[in-house]
C-alpha cells in the first residue's frame, strides 16, 4: 500500500521515476508561466489518475480513495486554487535529472501518482494570500518503489529554488541519511552546474549560499538549524524528542517532508 498524508490539513491519501538540457548556474528554478499545452497535459495526467483510482482501475486503499474524493471537493473550493505552474516547474526539474541504481542514466519522468503527490505538496495555495497550503506531510511508499529517489529529487528542487536554502535529510544515523544525500549527489553531479560543489558530506552552492546535508537524528546535530526543507527518512525509527519533529503522531513510517510556508 502506498499513501500520502498531509497532517497540516489532516487528510489522508496516496500513491505517491523518471531530457536534460541543464542550465549551468545554481539557483535557476524560479517558477515561470508554462504553456497552456503543457499545463493541460499535466492536468490530464493527474485527473486520469484520480479517475482510475475512483473507478477501481488502480488498486488503492480506503485512505487513497478518500483523498481522491477530497481532491475533487478541493478543486471546487473558492478559498483554494491549484498552482499548476508550480507543479509543472517541479515536473520539468525532474526531467532534467536522471535515475540512479538499476535504471541509472534514464530520464526521471514522474509517474501519475508521483505528480499527484507533488501537486498536493506544492500546488495548493490559499486564494486570499497565495500561501502554500501544506507545510508538513508524510509520504508512505512500499519498499522498492523509489521513495529515496523521489525524496532526493524534491530535496534538490528546494536546494536550487533560490538563495539561502538549507535542506537537511535526517535519519536515525548518518549512514541512513547518507543514502538519500548520495542519491542527490549522483543526480546533480551529472549536471553541468558551474556554482554547485558536490562534496563528500554535502552539496553546496556558495554563490547562492545554499546547502544540502545529511544529519543523524541527534539533538546536538539539529540544534539551531533553520531549514527551508527537511526530510526525515524512515521516520518511525527516529527519537522524536531529539528531533523535535513538528508532529504529534508517534507511529510514523517512511518519509516526512517539512516545507516552510512561502509565497
Amino acid at each position: 500500500t502506498r499513501y500520502w498524508r498531509d497532517w497540516s490539513s489532516d487528510v489522508c491519501s496516496s500513491d505517491l521515476s523518471p531530457k536534460t538540457d541543464t542550465p549551468k548556474s545554481g539557483a535557476i528554478l524560479s517558477i515561470v508561466t508554462t504553456s497552456d499545452a503543457i499545463l493541460e497535459e499535466l492536468r490530464t495526467r493527474i485527473s486520469t489518475y484520480v479517475d482510475d483510482v475512483e473507478a477501481g482501475r488502480v488498486v488503492a486503499g480506503r485512505w487513497i480513495y478518500a483523498a481522491m474524493r477530497r481532491w475533487r471537493v478541493d478543486m471546487q473550493r473558492a478559498d483554494l486554487r491549484m498552482d499548476w505552474d508550480a507543479v509543472a516547474a517541479i515536473a520539468e526539474h525532474f526531467r532534467r535529472l536522471t535515475l540512479v541504481g538499476d535504471d541509472s542514466g534514464k530520464a526521471f519522468e514522474l509517474h501519475p501518482w508521483q505528480l499527484w503527490v507533488v501537486a498536493n505538496l506544492w500546488g495548493w495555495r490559499w486564494t486570499e494570500d497565495g500561501r502554500r497550503r501544506t507545510k508538513l506531510a508524510i509520504v508512505q511508499v512500499a519498499r522498492g518503489n523509489g521513495k529515496t529517489t523521489l525524496m532526493a529529487g524534491l530535496a534538490l528542487f528546494d536546494f536550487l529554488a533560490g538563495d539561502g536554502r538549507r535542506v537537511h535529510v535526517i535519519a536515525n544515523n548518518e549512514e541512513q541519511a547518507a543514502i538519500c544525500l548520495d542519491t542527490a549527489r549522483t543526480m546533480i553531479r551529472r549536471q553541468d552546474r558551474d556554482t554547485v560543489d558536490v562534496l563528500w558530506d554535502r552539496i553546496e552552492d556558495k554563490v547562492a549560499d545554499s546547502q544540502m546535508t545529511g544529519l543523524p537524528a541527534l539533538e546536538r546535530s539539529l540544534d539551531g538549524l533553520n531549514p527551508s526543507m527537511w526530510i526525515a527518512d524512515e521516520a518511525a525509527e527516529l527519537d522524536r524528542k531529539s528531533t523535535r519533529l513538528n508532529s504529534s503522531h508517534a507511529n510514523i513510517s517512511y518519509a516526512v517532508f517539512c516545507l516552510k510556508k512561502k509565497k
